[in-house]
């Protein structure tokens, strides 16, 4: 059924194995393209950035690029603790020593680009929702700022909305896919790294964001033109992701000038 195939229409990172996971000790890092070329782009992130590796591996096959993932599951490069809950400090370490190791990488590897994007789910320990988003922001404008100072143009792209429940089994049970929408409110949350980036207002800090594709200002949708835009809950299936290639590779394109 449609629905099966939802479930399993990942993009290759997950074949290819290419997140760091939890407790997130090692460094993945899969390269696409031209291994080569001295046109690099990175994709940082954690599994919200993965769908957009499809985009970055044609555009790195077409061009003539290198393109690098550097990518852990859960784990944002925020570069500040972040509070894991009951999965505990050694992640809180880990993920700290993560970021610090894919941020060196990036910022010594001479890259043109950069492209990042997050789901920027967990808490600064020890604060309330509404002052974790003041310090995620002033903590990704660091991130941000560091990367760009080293000659990298940067392009967030926003994290895209997370539905409350597991779309293809929603699909598949309902004969209307229009149920499986998801109030804009609950589904679509203040994305910080994404604010870092519009108060940065610089030329080589780019953003973009695919939200008025999936949202109205009433709900967000999870099926759009046949395709069901999520193979869970919150990650974007590989079909939908490449129809929004239009959209999201004449940014990538220039950051890579």
């Amino acid at each position: 059924s449609t629905s099966a195939f939802a479930k399993e229409d990942k993009s290759m990172l997950y074949d290819d194995g290419c997140f760091t996971n939890p407790p997130f000790k090692d460094m993945k890092v899969c390269t696409y393209g031209n291994k080569q070329s001295t046109k690099r782009l990175a994709l940082m992130g954690n599994s919200h950035a993965g769908p957009w590796i499809s985009i970055v591996k044609e555009l790195a096959e077409k061009y003539d690029w290198r393109g690098d993932t550097y990518l852990a599951s859960r784990c944002y490069p925020i570069g500040i603790p972040i509070d894991f809950g009951k999965l505990g400090q050694t992640y809180q370490k880990n993920c700290l020593s993560w970021t610090a190791r894919a941020k060196q990488r990036i910022v010594q590897g001479n890259y043109t680009g950069v492209i990042l994007s997050s789901w920027s789910l967990y808490n600064i320990p020890g604060s309330t929702v509404a002052k974790s988003d003041r310090i995620k922001i002033d903590a990704y404008k660091k991130m941000l700022s560091d990367i760009n100072a080293s000659g990298t143009n940067v392009l967030v792209i926003r994290d895209f909305p997370v539905h409350e429940r597991n779309i293809p089994d929603c699909v598949a049970e309902k004969s209307e896919p229009g149920r499986c929408a998801t109030p804009r409110a609950k589904a679509l949350k203040l994305d910080p790294q994404y604010e870092a980036a519009k108060s940065l207002q610089d030329l080589r800090v780019r953003k973009i964001s695919i939200n008025d594709i999936l949202c109205d200002e009433r709900e967000c949708v999870a099926t759009m033109g046949g395709l069901i835009a999520y193979f869970d809950h919150g990650h974007l299936s590989n079909s939908f992701t490449k129809t929004l290639a239009p959209r999201i590779a004449p940014e990538v394109i220039k950051v890579m000038r």
